[in-house]
């Protein structure tokens, strides 16, 4: 019985020595295996720190390029206003004077007869010459008001989104 207990024994030493290797190996591949999910962890947390501060950053850079925009935008608008009002006050202004002077010349026309031919005498229609060319260019600056009118309330629309 000498040698069966001794290979009993033996069979137990080595059984308990094979345990004790694998309960080492986990140990230390547990351990190896949190320090590398720990460090894997840092490594993601610097690059969404990373990540995020460009995001900042071009999150800032567009919105500065909006804000450019706008103010260059109000900038403008301020400018056609100011054009349009310009405009506006200057055609009311000949539209005044036309009229001041058409009512001169009709008083002057009833005071001095004119003979038949003579230039200013009156068009078959009842009107002069003169009047009949002065309203052709009162009705082209009425037109070229009202094509600047038209263009300027489409850039206005244009640039109205933007803002």
């Amino acid at each position: 019985m000498g040698t069966e207990v001794k290979l009993i024994a033996g069979a137990a030493i080595l059984i308990v020595l094979i345990a004790l290797g694998f309960w080492s190996y986990r140990v230390v591949h547990d351990d190896g295996k949190a320090e590398g999910l720990a460090e894997k962890q840092v490594e993601f947390d610097q690059y969404k720190i990373a990540v995020q501060k460009a995001a900042d950053a071009q999150i800032a850079q567009a919105t500065a390029e909006r804000d450019a925009a706008i103010q260059s935008n109000e900038v403008i608008t301020r400018d056609l206003q100011a054009q349009l009002s310009a405009t506006q006050s200057n055609a009311d202004s000949l539209l005044k004077r036309v009229r001041d002077y058409e009512a001169s010349l009709a008083a002057y026309r009833s005071t001095v007869p004119k003979a038949a031919g003579q230039p200013g005498t009156a068009a078959p229609g009842g009107e002069s010459e003169g009047a009949a060319s002065l309203d052709r260019r009162i009705a082209a600056y009425d037109a070229a008001c009202q094509r600047d009118a038209i263009r300027l309330d489409k850039l206005i629309a244009e640039i109205s989104p933007q803002l």
